[in-house]
């Protein structure tokens, strides 16, 4: 591997101090931060040749120029889904031809790599002042009385997404290389989840909770199997702390007794949730998914005298809960 070349400030700086006389190979060395033999090697060749340039190489020339280069660079940086025969195609309409291993080479250089496009949602300028306000003013707020909430859906069999694997070629065909399908894609499952800051909440799968296990995670369905553990797992908390008082001992308990309850409502699933990891004073967070502003669900909310969180539309990103399923 080719070494670093010296700039000519370098070599003129190594020049001038030899001159000086101050000091010897190895202490111009140590305070350019260079070899000692480089050292006696620039000083040589000045004397010999009076030059600090590098001599003219031999072999193939680069096959592009500064402003090529320039050029290539500047459209990838204009957009970066320009492909290299799209820039191949700028490059002739200027009269040059250059290969696309040549461009990319170029890129390379530059310490451009092609990676795979990550997806992400398209947020309204009006969506995204609303998100910035949202956590402006909720900077300082109590957070430690959210229990967070989100559904998701878990594959029983792989994930939806496609797979790498490391393979030679003609290797493809082998089994150890190959990911295996079966029919319906394997089957997946809806799952309720919650959490707090003091820890996390009992899952509810929606499929087991519900008798039609094709039918859809809508409004009925959440006030009627979903609602049920916020309030048991916030009273939970309360017995967690030491003087805890006894009406909130009283809450636990009758919490605990709806939790026992194999098929309890979906209102008695979010009171035992909140219940266990918050307390009696805990506000919901729940997204925009239509079941949860749907009107029957907000009525429902209202009799319960629940404290819900304003959320922001398209703000998945906000929810430490929703983050946790993504990752997992």
């Amino acid at each position: 591997m080719r070494s670093k070349e010296l700039s000519m400030q370098v070599k003129g700086a190594i020049i001038k101090l030899r001159k000086q006389k101050k000091t010897m190979k190895p202490e111009t060395a140590t305070v350019l931060g260079v070899a000692t033999s480089t050292v006696w090697y620039i000083q040589r060749k000045k004397e010999s040749s009076g030059e600090l340039s590098n001599a003219k190489r031999p072999g193939r020339p680069r096959k592009t120029t500064v402003v090529d280069d320039g050029r290539i660079i500047s459209m990838v940086k204009r957009n970066p889904f320009t492909t290299a025969n799209q820039v191949n195609n700028t490059l002739q309409e200027g009269g040059g031809s250059i290969s696309k291993s040549t461009i990319k080479r170029r890129l390379h250089e530059c310490r451009y790599r092609g990676n795979t496009a990550r997806c992400k949602p398209l947020i309204s300028l009006k969506n995204r002042m609303a998100r910035l306000d949202f956590a402006k003013k909720h900077l300082k707020m109590f957070w430690k009385n959210i229990l967070w909430t989100d559904e998701t859906k878990i594959n029983l069999y792989q994930n939806d997404g496609q797979r790498k694997v490391w393979r030679r070629r003609g290797e493809a065909p082998d089994p150890k290389h190959t990911t295996s399908s079966v029919k319906h894609g394997g089957g997946s499952v809806m799952v309720w989840a919650c959490m707090a800051a003091s820890g996390t909440g009992t899952p509810v799968f929606i499929d087991d909770v519900t008798q039609d296990r094709s039918s859809p995670m809508n409004s009925e369905v959440f006030r009627d199997r979903l609602s049920a553990q916020i309030q048991v797992n916030a009273a939970l908390s309360a017995q967690i702390q030491v003087n805890a008082a006894p009406s909130a001992q009283i809450q636990v308990n009758a919490a605990l007794s709806a939790q026992i309850q194999v098929n309890a409502a979906p209102s008695v699933q979010i009171q035992v949730n909140a219940a266990k990891l918050i307390g009696r004073r805990f506000i919901i967070q729940m997204d925009n998914d239509p079941k949860h502003p749907a009107k029957a669900t907000q009525e429902f909310i209202k009799a319960k005298k629940w404290n819900i969180l304003e959320w922001p539309s398209q703000s998945p990103d906000l929810n430490p809960l929703s983050i946790s399923l993504v990752e997992d």
